[in-house]
């Protein structure tokens, strides 16, 4: 059986994704979100950290059910889920989400 092929993008966002790189069974690699939207578009890798645009773009794509998203440069995070925010009773951050974590503990007191 082929290793899985992973591409991760370098973004402080995916930082969960880079403990993929210590498996031994997975080929894990780095690009930017472009590069790794084209080489999953080219059967170079087999999962892929691409931006929601080329994921609904190519429209034959499969997702997880979790995800995160930038709106702009400015890293400020989105949150996305299948399940209304008050139904949710996991949300996973990143190790060095400080500020992100205080929002998302202000909007969930709300």
């Amino acid at each position: 059986m082929k290793p899985l092929r992973i591409a991760n993008v370098t973004y402080l966002s995916a930082l969960p994704f880079r403990h993929l790189s210590e498996c031994s069974s997975l080929i894990y690699e780095e690009n930017t979100a472009i590069e790794n939207a084209r080489k999953l578009h080219e059967g170079e890798v087999d999962v892929a950290l691409i931006s929601c645009t080329d994921f609904a773009v190519h429209g034959g794509y499969v997702g997880l059910d979790f995800g995160l998203g930038c709106r702009t440069k400015s890293e400020s995070l989105m949150l996305y889920a299948n399940s209304p925010l008050e139904e949710l009773k996991t949300i996973h951050l990143y190790e060095s989400a400080s500020s992100s974590a205080y929002l998302l503990r202000l909007l969930l007191t709300q």
